[in-house]
């Protein structure tokens, strides 16, 4: 693994950190399954497409690419990689490690994670 790759992975895994002590510390249940979706993105649909195929074989359900305009308006794909799963850093982060193996094979654009704050 190269530093850089090395880097990326270690700000990931200090960002998922953050969300799950903030959504716990919110209240959030921490024994539920949570819908995680991870975000990605690109601009070569092929790419886009072979990486969409590689996370399914991977056990996520992906989400249809659709077109979105960056700030800077440029033109995207986009698309979700979806799990289901407790709200535990550890999991998140091997299933982060996987994810972007498989976006940075294809050059893909993994452009982080999100859930939803669930009530106890």
């Amino acid at each position: 693994m190269s530093e850089t790759n090395l880097a990326e992975i270690n700000e990931w895994r200090a960002f998922t950190q953050e969300c799950v002590d903030a959504l716990i510390a919110d209240g959030s249940d921490p024994n539920a399954t949570y819908v995680i979706e991870h975000h990605f993105a690109g601009d070569d649909f092929a790419a886009l497409e072979k990486v969409a195929v590689d996370l399914f074989k991977a056990g996520f359900e992906v989400t249809d690419a659709e077109e979105m305009e960056t700030e800077d308006g440029e033109e995207v794909l986009c698309f979700d990689a979806i799990i289901e799963h407790p709200l535990d850093a550890d999991k998140i982060n091997a299933d982060l490690e996987t994810l972007l193996g498989i976006a940075d094979k294809q050059e893909i654009v993994y452009d982080g994670w999100g859930t939803e704050f669930i009530e106890p």
